[in-house]
């Protein structure tokens, strides 16, 4: 594909308080082959010396960085960067302490997508802290699925990645991308951008999620953690009910599998972790809210898988 025919696509990359990590991640946005990429970094208004790190960028015609004023939080940089800075037809975001692992990640994305005329997305996978030994067998070749089987299907059973997804900026402002802040205020955006078409996806892992304390969802006290689970159904649920009538008798399966799949992991490390509060606050949310939930077919199923893959992470770790 030449130059000319390449829609651009923006490198979106928030970063607050990221002075040691920010480069890597401009770094991986710069690597890419795909030639029409812009790097678009928001400072949210860091206090340590992230700015300065950047000032070796400010010649780079590839490179645009921003300030802003007053510190606006990760879900207002976000829409800072997307609503005002973007300029481009498709864009990433790449938060700033996270990079890149493969140069080919946008060239690919976007052979994916325009191979088809209806694609609002491509997502591939991503590390989670450190590198999965496993990855250089995954299957780099996308393919395509519906919307509908993304939202009720896809997310339900693999992994939805923020790093890795490409999508089309314009269907994305349609659907009020992050509008609630709340720790999936990626997930909640995307699947509502997929019902507006097709999605590309594929298991290969192209970027690292970088697990640390700051990360908004390892910091998140358990409360918060429940309310983006209660959110994030909600949110759907009345998304559907208003725009897709012929998808609400997906929302009762859908709503179980999710709400096991964000609760199962938070008992089990609150019971891993000793912590008797945490532990004792999703139990009785469990039981006054969810015990049809967790009386379903579905949980077994999900805490044997689940476990099983604890297991074997721990083994070859």
């Amino acid at each position: 594909m030449s130059k000319l025919k390449q829609p651009i696509v923006n490198i979106l990359i928030p970063c607050y308080n990221q002075e040691g990590v920010i480069c890597q991640a401009v770094e991986s946005a710069l690597m890419q082959s795909y030639d029409n990429c812009k790097v678009i970094i928001s400072d949210d208004n860091s206090s340590d010396n992230t700015l300065n790190a950047l000032e070796k960028y400010k010649d780079n015609p590839k490179v645009v960085v921003y300030c802003n004023e007053s510190n606006l939080g990760r879900l207002g940089n976000y829409k800072k960067l997307l609503y005002k800075y973007c300029d481009s037809e498709y864009a990433v975001n790449l938060d700033g302490d996270d990079y890149y692992l493969t140069d080919k990640f946008i060239e690919d994305s976007m052979s994916a997508i325009l191979k088809y005329d209806n694609i609002v997305f491509a997502v591939s996978n991503q590390h989670y802290g450190k590198l999965d030994r496993f990855n250089k067998w995954r299957s780099k070749k996308f393919r395509m699925i519906t919307g509908e089987d993304f939202v009720f299907n896809f997310y339900g059973i693999s992994k939805f990645t923020h790093l890795g997804s490409v999508y089309k900026v314009s269907e994305a402002r349609k659907v009020d991308f992050y509008a609630d802040n709340i720790i999936s205020s990626d997930a909640d955006s995307f699947l509502k951008l997929a019902l507006l078409g097709d999605v590309m996806v594929r298991s290969y892992k192209v970027g690292m999620w970088r697990k640390h304390d700051l990360n908004e969802s390892t910091e998140s006290q358990i409360q918060k953690k429940y309310d983006n689970v209660q959110v994030l159904t909600g949110n759907l649920t009345t998304h559907v009910k208003k725009n897709y009538p012929q998808y609400v008798d997906k929302l009762p399966n859908w709503r179980r599998k999710i709400t096991v799949q964000y609760l199962f992991p938070m008992i089990t490390r609150s019971i891993i972790a000793k912590n008797n509060v945490e532990s004792k606050f999703v139990w009785e949310k469990i039981k006054m809210n969810h015990k049809s939930q967790f009386l379903s077919w579905y949980f077994p199923l999900y805490a044997i898988k689940r476990t099983a893959q604890i297991v074997f992470r721990a083994i070859m770790s």
